[in-house]
């Protein structure tokens, strides 16, 4: 072996010796030197949920207002590249899913969430709040809330920016012949991250009634991996794709409480969130948000499902 070949393990054993929160924090480091270098703009940090990157990005504009910021850019997941994109007031986007990690790191193990140019966009209990998950739901307190007072320090009464349709008419027709404008389509979006995803059999209970009355039935899936549930078929979109038409289609849609719901949640889609108990609900629903559609119905999980379906299926 040659110098060269002892040096790589040599240098391999040695970071492998790192402890993994140092060398976070440490690579962290380098991507905020990388930025530092471009003192004319702000980098936000987006490394949670879908939820949590819109409601960042909808607050951008009177944040830029407030603090005469000229230009912001999002440093976000690969998978959350369209949220970003969906609001004029971020000027830029960066979708790097090891970029977002590591200035995660940084931030949280040196509790430097404010740093020359570079913000971390969560939650922030420097700015003043108890531990945001404890104050969701008390007393009406709503993620918007937490984000305009815990993450950026903003007036509560601070109003929040919808996302833009950017889809032209080119792009949605090449969609037309799969899904044809004058159907009427349901899309079940049974799978979210943060919680415990429910009996394919309700689901199928679900896709046999709207069957029954009409409607042609979609699971959304990520990949061809997630099972499609019967009655249905697999329906892959991007975010942006799955915003843009159903809204122009006026689909309706039945979701799982995730974070797809607060994206449905700013525009007018006919759809029933489905909470999996009363506490759920009284932290997560989407009645506490400004940016309510008024064409929302919740409902939370019955003992009985058959009641539950009623519920969902009237709902639409």
């Amino acid at each position: 072996m040659g110098y060269i070949g002892r040096m790589i393990i040599s240098r391999g054993k040695a970071l492998a010796a790192v402890p993994q929160r140092v060398y976070g924090t440490l690579r962290g480091f380098h991507y905020i030197y990388q930025l530092h270098k471009h003192p004319e703009c702000i980098y936000f940090v987006a490394p949670y949920g879908i939820g949590d990157t819109l409601m960042l990005a909808g607050l951008m504009r009177e944040y830029k207002k407030l603090n005469h910021i000229g230009k912001i850019c999002f440093v976000v997941k690969n998978s959350h590249r369209d949220l970003a994109a969906m609001f004029d007031a971020v000027d830029e986007v960066i979708a790097d899913d090891k970029m977002v990690k590591y200035l995660k790191a940084f931030a949280v193990n040196m509790r430097k969430f404010v740093f020359a140019n570079f913000r971390y966009g969560h939650f922030i209990l420097e700015f003043g709040w108890p531990e945001p998950g404890l104050m969701m739901g008390v007393k009406g307190v709503s993620l918007l809330d937490v984000y305009k007072r815990a993450v950026l320090n903003l007036p509560l009464d601070t109003k929040v920016e919808s996302p833009k349709l950017f889809m032209d008419k080119k792009e949605i027709e090449k969609f037309a012949e799969k899904y044809p404008a004058d159907r009427r389509v349901a899309v079940l979006m049974p799978y979210a991250v943060t919680i415990e995803n429910l009996d394919p059999a309700f689901w199928e209970k679900i896709a046999a009634e709207l069957n029954r009355k009409g409607y042609a039935v979609y699971t959304n899936i990520i990949k061809d991996t997630e099972p499609v549930i019967p009655g249905t078929e697999g329906m892959i979109l991007s975010l942006k794709e799955l915003y843009c038409l159903a809204s122009v289609n006026k689909w309706a849609c039945v979701a799982l409480r995730s974070g797809i719901c607060d994206l449905l949640a700013f525009s007018e889609i006919r759809t029933v969130v489905i909470h999996d108990s009363q506490l759920a609900y009284d932290v997560w629903n989407i009645k506490n948000l400004e940016l309510f559609n008024p064409n929302v119905t919740e409902v939370i999980l019955d003992e009985d499902n058959d009641r539950t379906v009623r519920e969902i299926v009237d709902g639409l």
